[in-house]
C-alpha cells in the first residue's frame, strides 16, 4: 500500500514538473516588438532567462554600469558571448533615484563603475527594470553615440601663434636694417 501511494505520488510530482517545463518561456520564443528591434538589432543575444511577473513577460539581461553623465545613466549590455555592446544612456533621472543592485536599494549616483546589473527588460519597449518587484524602477534608455576624447588643448595653437609672432618680427628687423644700410 505504501509503495503504491509513493508511486502514485512520484508520477503525480513528474507530471507536475513535465507540465511546468512545457509552459516556460525561452529566449528564443521572446518576440520582441519593432521599436525594440530598431533601437537594439541584436537584443535576442543578450537574454539569460525569461520571467513572467504579474502576467507580463520581462527578459532577464546582465549589464555593466558605466557612469553617471549629466543625471543620465550609461549602461552596456552583456551578450550571451560575454562580449559588451554598445553603451546606452538613460532619460535624465532624479538625484534621489535608486535602483536594486544585489538585492539592496541604492541610489544610482553611488553605483561604482563597472558595477554587474541583473536588469529586466519587457520585450515591447527599451525599458530597464533593476527591480520586478517595484514598478518605479524602469529607466527609459537611448544609444550613446561614442565620444570623441578630449585630448585637444589651445597649446600648439598658441605655440604656432608665437612662432609666427617671432617670425614676423624678425622679417620686420631685416627690413628695418636693410632700409637704414641705403
Amino acid at each position: 500500500m505504501a509503495t503504491s501511494s509513493l508511486l502514485k505520488s512520484a508520477v503525480v510530482g513528474a507530471a507536475l514538473m513535465a507540465s511546468s517545463s512545457l509552459w516556460a518561456v525561452e529566449c528564443s520564443e521572446v518576440v520582441w516588438s519593432s521599436s525594440v528591434l530598431a533601437q537594439y538589432p541584436n537584443i535576442s543575444d543578450l537574454c539569460q532567462g525569461v520571467v513572467e511577473r504579474d502576467g507580463k513577460q520581462y527578459v532577464e539581461v546582465q549589464g555593466k554600469f558605466v557612469r553617471m553623465h549629466d543625471n543620465k545613466a550609461r549602461i552596456k549590455f552583456k551578450h550571451a558571448d560575454g562580449s559588451y555592446g554598445k553603451t546606452f544612456e538613460s532619460r535624465e533621472l532624479p538625484n534621489d533615484y535608486k535602483i536594486t543592485v544585489n538585492g539592496k536599494e541604492v541610489l544610482l549616483h553611488r553605483v561604482q563603475r563597472d558595477t554587474q546589473l541583473t536588469i529586466y527588460l519587457p520585450p515591447d519597449r527599451f525599458t530597464l527594470i533593476s527591480d520586478l518587484a517595484v514598478a518605479d524602477t524602469s529607466l527609459d534608455m537611448v544609444e550613446v553615440p561614442p565620444e570623441m576624447p578630449s585630448t585637444a588643448s589651445w597649446t600648439p595653437l598658441l605655440g604656432l601663434l608665437g612662432a609666427l609672432g617671432c617670425g614676423l618680427g624678425l622679417v620686420m628687423t631685416s627690413l628695418r636694417r636693410l632700409r637704414r644700410r641705403d
